[in-house]
């Protein structure tokens, strides 16, 4: 749910698409289970003790450096949200937090008191990488943090707010709003007919429109 993705400063999606490199992946597995191969290349052990280490004992501190680095990104970001009034939100302050957050982790792992511009600039990047392959609006291909806070981007929710006005309409002059109506209406505005069935049973899902007879729905 958005809900709980939202919390997380980083998201990525994992997919497994056969490709030429299974026969080697598939090879390093079983020689693994063989013994041929070390499973390890770090010992388990020392590398817990180095995460516990650098957990306790280092706090690396922002250097004025990283920090405009950091706070140029996130203004140039939310600029580009200002381009027009239908501009989507790329940036939150919760994903600034997550920058500070991540450039202390990258400056935690090397052991290091303070954070460099260098920190700075691999958290912007990863950060970068995240909002373009997770937080990226499928219809208009632009980067809308939406997407993952809401599990909507702002496209989809002006289309559902133009459904909800035609069916309140609608059903307003009748006793409900039929669903071939509906659709007749949404398509002199540009809105197909797949995409209205869509958000017509997201809203129903949600409890904002019920079916009061067959194919005919309220606002609830």
């Amino acid at each position: 749910p958005p809900t709980i993705l939202s919390r997380f400063d980083l998201i990525f999606i994992l997919k497994d698409q056969p490709s030429e490199q299974d026969k080697e992946l598939a090879n390093y597995i079983v020689d693994v289970h063989s013994g041929k191969v070390s499973r390890n290349i770090i010992e388990m052990d020392l590398l817990k003790k180095y995460i516990a280490y650098a957990r306790k004992y280092v706090s690396p501190k922002i250097t004025e450096e990283a920090k405009k680095l950091i706070v140029d990104f996130f203004v140039e970001m939310r600029k580009k949200s200002m381009d027009s009034p239908d501009s989507p939100i790329l940036i939150t302050p919760r994903q600034l937090e997550s920058l500070i957050r991540l450039s202390e982790a990258y400056a935690k792992m090397a052991l290091k008191p303070i954070v460099t511009k260098e920190d700075a600039e691999r958290a912007i990047n990863i950060m970068r990488l995240f909002l373009e392959s997770v937080g990226v609006d499928i219809e208009s291909g632009k980067i809308d943090i939406d997407t993952i806070m809401t599990g909507k981007p702002k496209s989809a929710r002006e289309k559902m707010m133009k459904i909800l006005e035609i069916i309140d309409s609608l059903a307003g002059s009748n006793d409900c709003a039929k669903v071939k109506d509906v659709e007749k209406e949404a398509q002199q505005i540009g809105i197909d007919k797949s995409t209205v069935e869509k958000l017509i049973i997201d809203m129903r899902k949600s409890g904002i429109i019920y079916e009061s007879k067959p194919e005919c729905y309220k606002k609830v």
